[in-house]
């Protein structure tokens, strides 16, 4: 069974009724530039997630430095209680879940470094979850999805890069710009490319997105059986419209009748949600042969 699991965008429940599991992204560890939630909030809107029959999810995914140290201790011993699973992407929070015995609520976020199904295997066998990387071509997915089951981001910006550097401040301080850039939407354009990549500077530091929305719609048809979770991210989005891509998704999995097209309708800046051509990153190789070892 694949469960959807969508990014809460406000305090209104009730119009996630078609979602499995709802994510909260932690205002204090998230790396979450749009609606996040305090730690005083969070066990009213853990009841409520629950009360409704639906996964509680904690998105705490941002880099963690020795200076949060305690901090995050002090958090994690909170709010550990309240959610049925906790999205990371940084050791310091494996490390505390391993020490309390609860590695199972773990669902690792690792950008692009989940590439193979070796990856996969290994956090399986320690019963955590991993959403594996969009930057691969549909058939290297496939090929996994043959061998493990994992979690898939298939609505969304994705971001691919992160640096805690307040990287545009810097920018204007070099440019001897007084103005600050910090905490709006802006566009960045390579000089050898024609896209215009998102770009935001927030209180955790400095983010790049995707030019575009990747989009897996009804290939998730031929990955079923393999895909545990489903990820809606309705990042830079309005709500209304994600609450009908989510009712999209819904009927694709219920086997309802429902297409690409209606679909792209919502949001047409969409693209693929995989690459067209094979990656590097694939490690699914066949294993080495052992070395034959000769008896003197």
């Amino acid at each position: 069974m694949t469960n959807i699991i969508i990014d809460l965008l406000s305090h209104d429940l009730s119009l996630y009724h078609q979602a499995d599991g709802i994510i909260v992204n932690s205002r204090e560890f998230s790396t979450c530039n749009g609606f996040v939630v305090a730690k005083e909030a969070l066990t009213n809107l853990s009841n409520q997630i629950k009360a409704q029959g639906k996964f509680a999810i904690l998105c705490i995914d941002r880099v963690i430095e020795e200076h949060d140290l305690t901090h995050l201790i002090s958090y994690l011993d909170g709010v550990m209680s309240l959610f049925d699973y906790f999205i990371y992407s940084d050791m310091a929070v494996y490390g505390y879940f391993r020490e309390h015995h609860q590695l199972e609520k773990l669902i690792f976020d690792g950008k692009t470094l989940i590439a193979s199904s070796y990856d996969l295997a290994y956090y399986r066998r320690q019963a955590i979850t991993c959403f594996l990387t969009n930057e691969l071509s549909f058939a290297e997915i496939k090929e996994i999805a043959s061998k493990e089951r994992f979690a898939f981001t298939v609505y969304g910006y994705h971001q691919i890069f992160y640096s805690r550097r307040e990287l545009l401040d810097l920018y204007q301080t070099f440019q001897h710009q007084q103005e600050t850039l910090g905490k709006q939407l802006l566009s960045l354009k390579e000089e050898l490319r024609e896209e215009y990549y998102k770009i935001y500077q927030g209180e955790h530091g400095t983010f790049i997105y995707t030019p575009y929305i990747y989009m897996m719609f009804e290939e998730i048809k031929e990955l079923r059986d393999s895909l545990i979770m489903i990820r809606i991210n309705g990042l830079f989005l309005k709500e209304e419209s994600m609450i009908n891509v989510l009712n999209c998704y819904h009927r694709l999995l219920h086997k309802d009748a429902v297409t690409t097209a209606e679909i792209k309708q919502i949001n047409p800046h969409t693209g693929a949600g995989f690459l067209p051509n094979k990656s590097i990153l694939l490690k699914d190789r066949p294993l080495p042969r052992k070395r034959q070892v000769e008896k003197k």
